[in-house]
């Protein structure tokens, strides 16, 4: 049996099982691209000016069942109140447990009696919101355990003793999805703490370096979230070199300086998956 979550944004959810829905086919469309091609007259082929992942569609069917006739609109009602929002939401499939879609009903969607039954056959087609691929459930720092927190086959993730949080100038950031995580428009949080002049953080494998023009002390907490730089919650962009660190796919080896002593800095996002 395939079993379906959808979690709102606010962070409640619900199961299919909870309104009775008996889910029989989830699939989501294979990833296509946009390519931006550009051609000069008196030259051959076309030059190429990259390329973007369009929205992914995700297609729901199932049915449920009746009492009988005249109780069908109720649970007709159930399933719409399930998949109707103005908010986009995220869907789980529970045959990947680890990841979710954020997505919102595209289109005219269908709960249909079927007739001389009390069965109802719902189809509905869903598109993605931002970006076209899922993130994992749960973020880099929270703890890694099989089956009991949604991680799966598939996931590509370590059970290594790996905790994103470090204690040393030079280490190694692995990012388990498929993509990058870019903090422009993804989820990414760097924290550090302790006692710094000119703070420097680089990617070696991506060549990107933020740096802080400025000092802290053992009890200030420095943060990077999204395109934002704050010091102890005030912004700090302007005492910064402007820059944005990512994560590729795969290992990005770290260095830290600047440091003055014993310092901590963790990494926390979550896994982008095609």
């Amino acid at each position: 049996m395939i079993g379906l979550t959808i979690e709102r944004l606010n962070g409640t959810k619900m199961t299919n099982k909870d309104i009775g829905f008996t889910v029989d086919k989830i699939e989501v469309s294979m990833p296509t691209m946009t390519h931006n091609f550009e051609q000069i007259e008196g030259r051959h082929g076309n030059i190429d000016f990259g390329s973007t992942l369009d929205p992914r569609d995700v297609f729901v069917r199932g049915y449920f069942q009746s009492f009988n006739k005249e109780s069908f609109p109720l649970y007709r009602d159930r399933i719409a109140k399930f998949f109707t929002s103005t908010e986009p939401f995220y869907l789980i499939d529970s045959r990947q447990p680890y990841k979710r879609w954020l997505v919102k009903l595209a289109g005219d969607w269908t709960a249909d009696r079927e007739p001389f039954h009390n069965v109802g056959v719902v189809e509905a087609n869903f598109i993605t919101i931002g970006q076209p691929y899922a993130t994992s459930v749960f973020t880099s720092l929270e703890p890694r355990r099989w089956a009991e927190n949604a991680w799966w086959w598939g996931a590509g993730i370590s059970w290594s003793d790996e905790n994103f949080v470090y204690r040393t100038n030079n280490f190694s950031v692995p990012n388990w999805g498929d993509v990058a995580v870019n903090p422009r428009f993804m989820d990414l949080i760097i924290r550090f703490s302790g006692q710094s002049e000119n703070l420097r953080i680089e990617n070696f494998r991506t060549g990107e370096v933020w740096q802080y023009f400025g000092t802290t002390d053992e009890s200030d907490i420095l943060v990077i979230s999204g395109i934002r730089s704050l010091k102890n919650n005030f912004g700090i962009v302007r005492d910064t070199n402007r820059r944005l660190i990512t994560l590729a796919p795969g290992d990005n080896e770290f260095q830290v300086s600047g440091n003055i002593g014993d310092f901590t800095i963790s990494f926390e996002f979550r896994f982008p998956y095609l």
